[in-house]
């Protein structure tokens, strides 16, 4: 295991997997391999609970 709790071989999201992901446009495959990953790769999970904050405005403010 890495420093950061990953395996040492795995290769993490890239930026145009992780929107693709959050967007709901991979297909099955992919989103369940995705999902895989992310279950083992805590940098990634991050990265992707990151870019919900940042797409997701908190709940209860209005613009």
């Amino acid at each position: 295991m890495s420093p950061d709790g990953d395996p040492p071989t795995s290769a993490h999201l890239t930026a145009e997997e992780v929107a693709a992901y959050l967007d709901h446009a991979s297909g099955t495959p992919a989103r369940e391999q995705i999902e895989a990953h992310l279950a083992t790769c805590n940098r990634c999970l991050a990265e992707v609970a990151a870019a919900l904050r940042f797409l997701r405005p908190p709940e209860g403010r209005t613009r």
